[in-house]
């Protein structure tokens, strides 16, 4: 399944970081995402196994980190693999 591009980015309507202690990032479905990621998530959880492939760049990296999140809150039990190609 794809993406077809960046599925999170920072809240529009407010600040999305905040430094206390440490540095916290807040992220939200960019519009129209929303379905993009319910549908990564569900096949996801009927999986065995899972196989991610950014692409190659920070920004492919940052996507991944994004999906990744998702994933592991409802596929708890199966395992993440990231791979190149």
């Amino acid at each position: 399944m794809s993406t077809m591009g960046h599925v999170m980015d920072l809240p529009t309507k407010k600040i999305g970081v905040s430094v206390n202690d440490s540095i916290e990032i807040e992220y939200v479905p960019i519009e129209n995402k929303e379905k993009t990621i319910v549908e990564i998530c569900k096949a996801a959880s009927a999986a065995d196994e899972i196989y991610l492939a950014p692409d190659p760049t920070v920004r492919g990296r940052s996507l991944l980190g994004h999906i990744e999140q998702a994933i592991k809150k409802v596929a708890k039990n199966q395992k993440i693999h990231r791979i190149t190609f």
